[in-house]
């Protein structure tokens, strides 16, 4: 990859690059705080604040949990722009309400077969937790939003673990980031990743959705699934399960005979994204959509920002012949992919940037 650009475009393409590190440093420290066993006592007498003033509160205290300066200037740019839109005040009852979560009850506290356990968490009341998918300002830099949650509430989710590590949970960020991909399903299903059986739950009770076929490699999911949830279902006869690896079934059929596929095979971003590009390569038949996707592109524009910027610290061959880990194979696959591109303008740059450029990029 070379890059040939005036000054003032080159300052831009550094902008850019500082927007990338901001991402990800403001992305990691909301995670952080979602973590946080602290409980924010402002919220408690939150329910009579209007949007804004909620927010310039929140904001404080995330400063103040992360004993950061309200007066530096980098931290005004943080406030500003990322900070005035991520928090949001949530009357969690919306998420009670979801038909899965009134209806699937596994009769149990716990139940653990072969290192899964089946068992239920809680949010505790004023604690942070993800809310949706993030949102990518194409015009900004491509900025990138997180959204956090806050009730009063306490929020009780099932949960698969594995080795003390969450699988799949019903969360309120679960249920958002599933919406869209339920009101796309229609005629007959296929989805990939069983977990809990949300996906399956929710495209089940639609109409339109004559059956759904799930794939999963994993015995053990399979059993619990079948003996402790499915039985809730109350379309469990338009659900059918293959024991199968994903990769291959796409293979063997390019899902024919589908009209349409999910797929749910990753716990976050970076965890899915070797995996979605993998797919994204492979000729299927019928629409489909991905899980957290907006999040799984923008992973990859910043592998595609990294390799930009070690460009112009003269990065060559032999440093893309290695890798530590997925992201940096990733990284090294867009390198070999790239390196006879040319860019003469910031323009084209921020084009190649695009979510549209970037799903031709990867299904090359």
């Amino acid at each position: 990859m070379r890059v040939k650009i005036n000054k003032e475009d080159l300052n831009e393409l550094y902008k850019l690059i500082e927007v990338k590190e901001a991402n990800i440093q403001i992305a990691s420290m909301l995670n952080d705080l979602c973590f946080s066993l602290d409980q924010f006592d402002f919220v408690k007498e939150s329910s009579n604040l209007n949007k804004e003033d909620f927010s310039n509160r929140a904001i404080e205290e995330f400063l103040d949990y992360f004993e950061l300066d309200d007066t530096n200037e980098d931290n005004l740019y943080y406030v500003d722009n990322y900070l005035k839109n991520a928090f949001n005040y949530i009357d969690i009852k919306q998420y009670n309400d979801n038909p899965y979560k009134k209806n699937i009850d596994i009769g149990c506290l716990e139940t653990t077969q072969k290192g899964y356990v089946l068992h239920y968490l809680r949010y505790p009341k004023y604690s942070y937790f993800p809310l949706n998918d993030i949102e990518v300002d194409e015009k900004d830099y491509y900025r990138e939003t997180t959204y956090l949650g806050i009730s009063k509430d306490e929020y009780k989710y099932l949960t698969l673990s594995k080795n003390k590590n969450i699988w799949m949970c019903i969360t309120p960020n679960e249920i958002e980031t599933m919406k869209p991909h339920v009101e796309k399903a229609k005629g007959n299903v296929i989805t990939f990743g069983l977990g809990l059986g949300y996906y399956a739950y929710m495209a089940s009770l639609k109409n339109e959705v004559k059956s759904v076929t799930i794939i999963e490699k994993d015995d053990v999911i399979i059993n619990l699934f079948s003996h402790y949830i499915l039985p809730n279902f109350s379309n469990k006869n338009k659900i059918k399960i293959i024991k199968e690896d994903a990769i291959k079934y796409i293979k063997d059929t390019r899902l024919e005979g589908y009209d349409y596929a999910f797929f749910d095979l990753w716990h976050n971003a970076e965890d899915g994204l070797p995996l979605y590009l993998e797919i994204n390569k492979l000729k299927i038949i019928p629409p489909t959509s991905f899980w957290i996707e907006e999040s799984l592109i923008a992973m990859y524009r910043r592998c595609l920002l990294t390799v930009i910027e070690e460009s112009l610290m003269g990065y060559g061959d032999d440093d893309y012949r290695r890798s530590k880990n997925a992201i940096e194979k990733v990284i090294n696959e867009i390198y070999f992919k790239t390196k006879n591109i040319s860019f003469s303008s910031y323009q084209e740059i921020h084009k190649f940037l695009s979510k549209e450029n970037i799903l031709k990029l990867i299904r090359l």
